[in-house]
């Protein structure tokens, strides 16, 4: 079903703010568009004022930062973040997580921004994020802010975004200690397909573990408490079989199309293995290895 609606192309971010401000839930905001027109097409919103971002050329750029992190700009497309050298070789699950992405032409248009402010459990982006401890910059009506991605997350569709807020910028931070990282990603087939679960995984030299999931609670989470039984010794069988059973109590799968809960409760526990197995090959290649 067709819907008609406003069009306006936002000048300024201080401008997209108060414009959103300004008509509350009645406006929707454009940066690549592939889950906005989607819903916009299947009736699933009706917004009478879509506030392009596109001329705010400045939250498209990729640039270090002083302390060794990545900033990425709210308008940097997913293909511009794959295929980024520090993002490659530096924030490989990152990497990873978007390939997995939809096709070629939705990453050449689609945001790591608008991924995570879509809020779906199953945003792909989210883990890798988590894991990495980024920081999401925040611009709005009474100035910015910054959120750690772990309290972005609120619910399913839902934000940690105030009326008029938008997102910016995300960091992502230097690693303490040299670390390996990996997503994996279980799908019904391959690219154009939202996970039926996903996982990051992070391990430093320094045994420190972090894993974080998709698709297997009403937001992506971070489980602490199965990281704890793997921190100082990662690779060992009986932790892993521990930290398993941490997470299947951990997560709050659903049952729904494309998966049973308790199908991605037993696949989550294979991804997550297979996530460390690959954390220690990379590892193991860089010369850091435990037995």
């Amino acid at each position: 079903m067709s819907s008609r609606f406003g069009y306006i192309e936002a000048q300024s971010l201080q401008e997209a703010s108060r414009l959103l401000l300004k008509h509350k839930d009645k406006a929707s905001l454009l940066a690549g568009g592939t889950d906005l027109l989607v819903n916009i097409r299947n009736g699933n919103i009706r917004p009478q004022y879509v506030i392009d971002l596109h001329l705010l050329h400045g939250m498209k750029e990729i640039v270090p930062l002083p302390d060794g992190g990545v900033r990425i700009g709210a308008l940097a497309t997913l293909s511009q973040v794959a295929s980024h050298s520090r993002v490659q070789t530096d924030y490989q699950a990152l990497n990873e997580a978007i390939l997995t992405l939809g096709s070629p032409q939705i990453r050449n248009v689609g945001t790591v921004a608008g991924n995570i402010c879509n809020a779906s459990p199953a945003a792909d982006t989210a883990p890798s994020l988590l894991i990495y401890e980024a920081l999401v910059n925040i611009a709005g009506p009474d100035g910015s802010r910054v959120l750690p991605i772990q309290d972005f997350f609120k619910g399913p569709g839902l934000t940690a975004l105030d009326e008029g807020e938008i997102v910016e910028t995300i960091d992502l931070p230097p690693y303490s200690e040299p670390a390996a990282s990996c997503y994996v990603k279980l799908g019904r087939m391959r690219g154009m397909d939202l996970a039926v679960a996903g996982v990051g995984a992070l391990v430093n030299r320094k045994k420190e573990v972090r894993l974080a999931f998709a698709s297997v609670g009403p937001t992506p989470l971070r489980i602490k408490s199965a990281e704890k039984i793997l921190t100082k010794e990662p690779f060992k069988r009986s932790n892993i079989e521990q930290t398993l059973q941490a997470v299947r109590k951990a997560i709050q799968p659903i049952s729904d199309v494309r998966a049973s809960g308790e199908y991605r409760t037993a696949m989550t526990a294979v991804l997550t293995k297979r996530a460390l197995e690959i954390v220690k090959g990379r590892l193991s290649n860089r010369g850091i290895s435990w037995e």
